[in-house]
Order: structure tokens, then C-alpha cells, then sequence
């Protein structure tokens, strides 16, 4: 059930800087909390949209990280550890004791981190497009990465460019035009290019991605959150981190849910949002706190098909797992994470491996 409760912009004063956030419903009403992380050069406008859709019996937060969005900046901690301290201090001084926690891309990382630090404050996981499973990331934010980027960005993008384009989005929108992963990439540009906001999302990036791509990873840890219910979303045509950490975080995730949709790139919550409030109201209608989910599921979406939904037995999976990492991360392979996600890979590869294994095994 759903309806358009209101939706409140906040402010508290963690360690003497501000740090602002949507608030959808009452924190002491005892319904549970979501909160929305955003991503790099994003803020807590990104999930606006998406919070009048979400079950009136659910408490909606989406903080704009230090630095980001309306939250104070300055000289601080922009570290993935920084930034999921900073979050726990949030709920904390809110009087949120535990939540679940949804992120989308930089903010998958974040969730992951303050699951990792601070366990008890997470009830579930929701990785979106997650950042911090895998060092595959766009050419682009590894070219931002590199030393002295920022200076270029002004000549770049000059204010009068900003405010034309932000302009033509507000027109378009009037007009009932959408382009979500255009404006989406868009606005996280002139985040990036605005002076007030250049650097802390510099720092925010270079923590976590550098010239080789993603820095950090959570991959050897995740068996930490092995008992933690946790819903994964991607976008099959997700160019920006390839959906194959999906299928990969999946598998080391034993209460974990799958969810691929086709047509759709790194912004599943813009891009097909009603897919999206559809999964994870489904998701949170999951009350055990830990291990509700005994065995992990997938989903195909429109079509998609998962080679990953077969069962093989863990040590065949692991294997095959282990095989096309050693691809992946062959330079001279010619991988296209796009190319296993394909239905001629699961009819002439992964079907008849499947059956042969499914034989062998019995």
C-alpha cells in the first residue's frame, strides 16, 4: 500500500557541520527505516522522486553525503570508512537504531562498508548498481581520477554551459520528456564541475577509483554478510560497472536475491522505476533479520536470461566462476561482460555445461 505522504528536507549537526536529508514518514512510529545512499556526484534528490511510491508502513531516508547535494563540506573524512561514519552518526542522532539499507553505486559501497563496521545497523541490504564489487568501472571516471582533472573541468563546463543545460532538462521535463540515464549523467557533471562542490567529490572519486579503476572491493568479505538478506538490482546494459559483479556478488552471497533488467543501464531506480519500487516492496516484505533466505534466487526480468540461476553445486559454480575471472581479467580476451548475459551464451555454453554437470553429479 502506498500513498504521497510528504516529504520533509532535514538538517542535523554532526561534529559541527550539517548534513541535510529527505525524511519520508516518522522515525518513532516503530515502522521500518529505509535509507537511500546516494552516488558519487549525486545527492539525496535522486531518490525524491522515488520515495511518494515507496509503502506507507516504511520510515524513507536519503542523506546527502558530506559534501554532496546541500550537506556541508570543507576539509573532512571523504573516505568510504568517513562516509559510513558519518551515516551511522546521522541515524544515531535521529534515533535510528537499525535500517535497511539501499545503495546505488558509490552509495552500494557505503552501505557495504557500514554493514561491514557497523553490523548491527543493518538489517538488509539493497546493492543497486553497486560500486566496491569488482575494479571493472567506466574509462570516464577513471580518466576523472587522474591528478589535476579538476582544473580542467571549469573550462570545461563554464556556469553559462551549466545553466543552459540546466534549462533545456527543465523544459524537457515540462514537456514530459525523459532521458534518465542522459540527465542522470548530466547533473552528476555539473556536480563535478561546480566549484563548491569540486573538491570533496574529487576526493570522494579518488578514494575508491584510480587510472586501473575501482581501488577497493568488498568481494573478499562479503561472506561477512552471508546471513544478511540482500536484494541485488542491475541494469543488463549497465556500461558504467558491468552487471557480471552482480552475478558475481550473487554468488558469494548466499541470502541473496538477483534481479536483472533488460533495457536498462546504471540507473535502474530513474530508468525503470516502477520495476524497481515493485522489487524492493516485495524485498522488504521479508521480516526475519538475518538468514530468511536460505538459498540464493534469481529473477529474469523481460526477458533477461541468468546463467548464474543454474545449479550446478558450489564447487561446479565456484569453478566456473574462477574460469571466467581468469577471462575477465585477460586483456587479450575480448570480454564483453554483455556477451555472458546473452541468450546464445545460455543455449550453447551454459545449458548443455549445466545438463553435463547435472549428470556427472548425481
Amino acid at each position: 500500500m502506498t500513498a504521497q505522504h510528504s516529504i520533509e528536507r532535514r538538517a542535523v549537526v554532526v561534529h559541527g557541520r550539517e548534513i541535510t536529508y529527505l525524511q519520508r514518514g516518522d522515525v518513532q512510529s516503530g515502522n521500518a527505516v529505509l535509507v537511500l545512499l546516494h552516488g558519487i556526484a549525486s545527492s539525496s534528490s535522486s531518490w525524491e522522486a522515488l520515495l511518494g511510491s515507496l509503502p506507507t508502513d516504511v520510515v524513507s531516508i536519503a542523506p546527502d553525503l558530506p559534501g554532496h547535494g546541500r550537506s556541508d563540506g570543507g576539509n573532512r573524512d571523504y573516505t568510504l570508512a568517513g562516509h559510513a561514519n558519518t551515516i551511522r552518526d546521522l541515524l544515531a542522532s535521529i534515533g535510528v537504531a537499525s535500517a535497511t539499507l539501499v545503495g546505488h553505486s558509490y552509495g552500494g559501497g557505503v552501505a557495504m562498508q557500514i554493514a561491514y563496521q557497523h553490523p548491527d545497523l543493518c538489517e538488509r541490504l539493497v546493492l543497486v548498481s553497486s560500486g566496491g564489487l569488482g575494479p571493472d568501472v567506466t574509462w570516464l571516471l577513471r580518466l576523472l581520477s587522474l591528478p589535476g582533472t579538476e582544473f580542467v573541468l571549469p573550462f570545461l563546463a563554464p556556469s553559462f554551459v551549466r545553466e543552459a543545460g540546466n534549462s533545456l532538462w527543465a523544459t524537457a521535463r515540462k514537456l514530459g520528456l525523459r532521458a534518465p540515464k542522459l540527465e542522470q549523467s548530466w547533473r552528476a557533471f555539473t556536480a563535478i564541475s561546480d566549484p563548491e562542490n569540486r573538491v570533496a567529490l574529487f576526493r570522494t572519486l579518488r578514494g575508491v577509483i584510480g587510472p586501473s579503476g575501482q581501488v577497493l572491493s568488498a568481494q573478499d568479505r562479503l561472506y561477512l554478510a552471508a546471513e544478511i538478506p540482500t536484494l541485488i538490482v542491475w541494469g543488463e546494459q549497465d556500461h558504467t560497472i558491468p552487471v557480471i559483479h552482480a552475478y558475481a556478488a550473487h554468488e558469494s552471497l548466499p541470502c541473496s536475491e538477483l534481479i536483472v533488467l533488460e533495457r536498462c543501464s546504471h540507473f535502474p531506480h530513474h530508468e525503470q522505476p516502477e520495476a524497481f519500487v515493485e522489487a524492493l516492496t516485495a524485498f522488504l516484505k521479508v521480516i526475519d533479520k538475518r538468514g530468511a533466505r536460505s538459498a540464493p534466487e534469481s529473477h529474469v526480468e523481460a526477458g533477461v536470461i541468468f546463467p548464474w540461476a543454474i545449479s550446478l553445486g558450489s564447487g561446479t559454480v565456484a569453478g566456473a566462476m574462477a574460469s571466467w575471472d581468469v577471462l575477465r581479467n585477460d586483456d587479450n580476451s575480448g570480454y564483453d561482460s554483455r556477451w555472458f548475459t546473452s541468450a546464445y551464451v545460455h543455449q550453447k555454453i551454459v545449458g548443455p555445461f549445466a545438463a553435463y554437470a547435472e549428470a556427472t553429479l548425481r
